[in-house]
């Protein structure tokens, strides 16, 4: 009788449960063995005249039967394949509904949550609905009112959103929310006459108008901190008496824009609120986190066809670089959304009678900057992914874009279309 050690891998003789001469470990009866397949046995099974042979169940001995260890293995297998499933399809709070693949397929998975506000279920109401992109589910949000705009504040604390809302006055209000379910209460930050969010939401400039010993409103800024609501006051600006025009913020200072009695400038301040000249006879229209700036400027006599030419400048030396296509400059409507690395801007304007959304490579470097026109006609707002990906809203759809392809991305069955701002969270 021929004996196996499992631990040696050695054929010896003994008697069966015995130990092994060498290493001391139980020895076991080693089975018959089974004589070696031909090719035929390893796939599908070839009759004698050349064709294909495949056994039906019940055929008789063609399909040889599972032993104990293959059907435990095959249980194993599927209830692997299960879990997978049910974890892929199933999100906690969101109901199961996958979004259809987009027009053209796209390279590579999407991540993050898509908010976006839509129509509410009652006439002049409005709500943020959230859809998830990499699961491809819905979720409804918290009402909300004439907005603004929406600012992700995950650097904040994650799954937290700014929302701008307009006030009756005129002026605008900026709130907090902390959690993105319909049941959710914003929480207000300030209000002001213009507002702007710092890098990552984490602090907000409010521009307030005060009066002053020249007897002028001047301008003061003041910062808030979006984590704690704490308030530092600024200092009026002396000498600036014209109405405020835009305000921007980075990760040092506040910007500003306004009409003063040279004409319209841009001034910066730091921490204690006293402005700086930054440009003199320009205007910003926008500032990145990283201090980069869209601004028009008289445009020279030399140019024709507009009054002011749209400029990409720095803080200090470089730029400003001009912004057009060929010949055609890019006449600016609105800045609707910066890239968080500030290497891409987003803005809706016209060039030689094209209206629509363009984007404009913000990074450093020298020479024309060249806009690339997006999308065609009317956007209602537009948001970077951290990867680049702009996701713009139109009326009725979602479209991204990336890749330098514009793709439609189907939203979840039973998501209304967009009908408002939009905004990317990580």
């Amino acid at each position: 009788m021929t004996l196996l050690c499992f631990r040696c891998d050695r054929r010896v003789s003994g008697r069966p449960g015995g130990p092994c001469p060498s290493c001391g470990a139980e020895l076991v009866v080693e089975g018959p063995r089974r004589p070696r397949p031909d090719r035929h046995e390893l796939g599908s099974p070839v009759a004698e005249d050349g064709t294909a042979r495949v056994s039906e169940p019940g055929s008789g001995g063609e399909r040889r039967p599972r032993g104990p260890r293959s059907v435990v293995g095959l249980v194993v297998a599927l209830a692997l394949v299960g879990g997978v499933l049910v974890v892929r399809s199933w999100v906690p709070g969101e109901p199961n509904a996958p979004v259809a693949p987009p027009v053209d397929q796209v390279s590579e998975p999407l991540g993050g949550r898509l908010v976006y506000v839509a129509e509410g279920d009652r006439p002049a109401e409005r709500r943020l609905w959230v859809v998830n992109l990499a699961t491809g589910t819905k979720r409804r949000g918290p009402v909300v009112g004439d907005v603004l705009d929406l600012v992700d504040l995950s650097e904040v604390h994650p799954g937290w959103l700014g929302v701008e809302v307009a006030g009756a006055d005129g002026s605008v209000l900026a709130l907090a929310l902390r959690g993105l379910d319909a049941a959710s209460v914003a929480t207000p930050l300030a209000r002001g006459e213009l507002v702007a969010w710092g890098p990552g939401g984490q602090s907000l400039a409010v521009a307030t108008r005060s009066r002053t010993r020249q007897g002028c409103r001047g301008v003061r800024i003041d910062l808030v901190s979006v984590r704690t609501g704490s308030i530092e006051r600024g200092r009026a600006a002396t000498g600036v008496c014209g109405p405020l025009l835009t305000l921007g913020r980075s990760a040092v200072a506040s910007y500003f824009t306004a009409e003063t009695s040279g004409g319209v400038d841009t001034f910066f301040s730091g921490s204690v609120g006293v402005p700086h000249l930054l440009f003199g006879n320009t205007r910003m229209l926008s500032a990145s986190p990283l201090a980069q700036f869209l601004v028009t400027a008289p445009a020279a006599r030399a140019e024709v066809g507009t009054d002011e030419l749209l400029y990409l400048a720095w803080r200090g030396r470089g730029g400003p670089l001009p912004v057009r296509l060929g010949p055609e400059p890019l006449e600016p409507e609105a800045v609707v959304a910066w890239s968080s690395d500030g290497s891409l801007v987003a803005l809706v304007g016209t060039v030689a009678g094209e209206p629509g959304l363009y984007v404009v490579t913000a990074g450093s470097g020298s020479g024309v900057r060249e806009p690339d026109l997006v999308s065609a006609g009317e956007v209602l707002d537009a948001t970077f992914a951290t990867d680049g990906t702009l996701f713009v809203a139109r009326r009725g759809e979602i479209r991204m874009y990336r890749d330098g392809r514009l793709e439609a991305l189907a939203l979840p069955a039973g998501a209304p279309p967009p009908a408002g701002p939009v905004a990317w969270l990580p």
